[in-house]
């Protein structure tokens, strides 16, 4: 949600041909995969790492979407116009991808980094200038080095290898390139020397400034701006370590970076915050500037945020024919090809509930009114994927006109099952478990 500026976050989002100032509301995005595992956003631009690959959407006047701009100056996702993925230089799988301003950045399971974008201040590190819309490598020092992630909020871009060595490019004019260059651009990689604090965990920068965080725990900053060292240290020209009482007296775990702020993590899930705060952008009641690390009160363990379960929710269809009961599977029209009930993920402001009746709907174009749903009859099943929970809760409900079936765009195919052809095809054995204790109570309740 947020401000439209000129359409830069996809004008309508779901149709090109409407247009909105704000969203004050979350709006759903077509995106025809199983499962998305990545999101980053810029100015007005997001990349969306998925088990199918990568998408982009939104403002592309500089081509960080991976389109023309001549041709296209913004990119937006509908049912009848699902996305589709970006067309990479690399076979290999993509572990990661970042937005900076209004440049894109992707990382494959080699460590190689390819860009696209906004290349005035050489933000693509390829060795040009100007509009770069067709993914390439960044080349430089990085080149031949296994990278696993790419950060920077604005212009200055930060690459991290594996071993915790530092590489930048882009706009450097205010040192923080620590002596690698004394240009005011780079347009292409260079090796950052932090033998004297590093290996860095973590690294991130502002407009002006960088972060960076070592292995011991330790937080280091320099640049210009709001650092968190006082009014009396908003220039620095070398890395120099922010004591470890402003963070409770706790190792730090991660550091990040807005255009004018930054944030750090301790090792009790704390977070530290401190800036310019334009727009009281960071929370904490007013817009003052923030001078020193302030501790942002959350409820729990920030650290738990990307452990939070994702909820879904459908309905388990049957029908009776012939004097059998079968169970509708819908397949899924991305990799690997699941077979399922109609489900989906539980949008802002909705339960489980009303989640698997509108999923249901969107699925398999089946309405409420369609159905006789068992309410008391419902089964949850958790499971990780990617390293993240889910949870899916399904309900049982009979079908009253047996051909009332429909696919969306997100499935290919349907079929109705009886028990054990269902279990089977539905791949794994808690579906299977689920289903069985369905028919059970379809048994029981004759």
């Amino acid at each position: 949600m947020g401000a439209v500026y000129q359409r830069r976050i996809g004008g309508q989002l779901t149709d090109s041909s409407k247009y909105q100032d704000y969203y004050i509301s979350a709006k759903k995005i077509h995106i025809p995969v199983e499962e998305i595992l990545e999101i980053s956003s810029g100015r007005a631009h997001s990349l969306i790492r998925t088990n199918s690959g990568v998408f982009a959407i939104g403002d592309n006047n500089f081509g960080q979407c991976g389109k023309d701009p001549a041709v296209i100056d913004h990119i937006v996702g509908s049912e009848e116009s699902p996305l589709q993925p970006l067309e990479l230089p690399t076979s290999s799988p993509i572990v990661s991808v970042h937005c900076a301003l209004d440049s894109s950045f992707i990382v494959d399971s080699t460590g190689q980094v390819f860009s696209f974008g906004l290349n005035e201040d050489g933000q693509c590190g390829n060795e040009k200038y100007g509009i770069q819309f067709e993914p390439s490598p960044v080349k430089g020092d990085l080149s031949g080095v296994k990278i696993k992630e790419v950060s920077g909020s604005t212009d200055t871009i930060m690459a991290l290898s594996e071993e915790g060595d530092v590489f930048i490019w882009g706009q450097t004019e205010y040192g923080q390139a620590v002596g690698a260059t004394e240009e005011i651009q780079l347009n292409i990689s260079r090796n950052i020397n932090l033998s004297a604090i590093g290996p860095i965990a973590s690294v991130d920068s502002t407009q002006s400034s960088v972060i960076a965080q070592n292995t011991r725990g330790e937080a280091f900053v320099w640049g210009v701006g709001v650092l968190g060292m006082g009014p009396e240290a908003e220039v620095l020209k070398r890395p120099t370590q922010m004591d470890q009482p402003l963070f409770d007296g706790k190792k730090i775990t991660s550091v990040t970076a807005g255009n004018s702020c930054m944030s750090a993590t301790n090792e009790s899930g704390r977070l530290f915050i401190w800036g310019e705060n334009r727009y009281s952008s960071l929370g904490l009641g007013h817009s003052n500037r923030q001078l020193f690390p302030y501790q942002l009160f959350l409820p729990g363990d920030v650290r738990q945020a990307a452990r939070m379960v994702v909820k879904a929710a459908g309905l388990v269809i049957y029908r009776k024919l012939a004097g059998k009961i079968e169970f509708l599977l819908l397949q899924a029209s991305y990799p690997p090809h699941h077979w399922t009930p109609p489900k989906g993920h539980v949008d802002p402001g909705e339960d489980e509930w009303q989640a698997a009746i509108r999923e249901t709907k969107e699925e398999a174009n089946i309405n409420k009114e369609q159905l006789t749903i068992h309410e008391d009859c419902h089964e949850t099943l958790y499971y990780e994927a990617k390293g993240k929970p889910k949870s899916v809760k399904y309900w049982l409900a009979l079908l009253n006109n047996p051909d009332d079936v429909s696919l969306s765009h997100e499935h290919q195919n349907w079929k109705w099952c009886e028990l054990e052809d269902a279990v089977k095809i539905a791949d794994y054995a808690e579906m299977g478990s689920l289903l069985r204790k369905f028919s059970g109570f379809l048994n029981t309740s004759r």
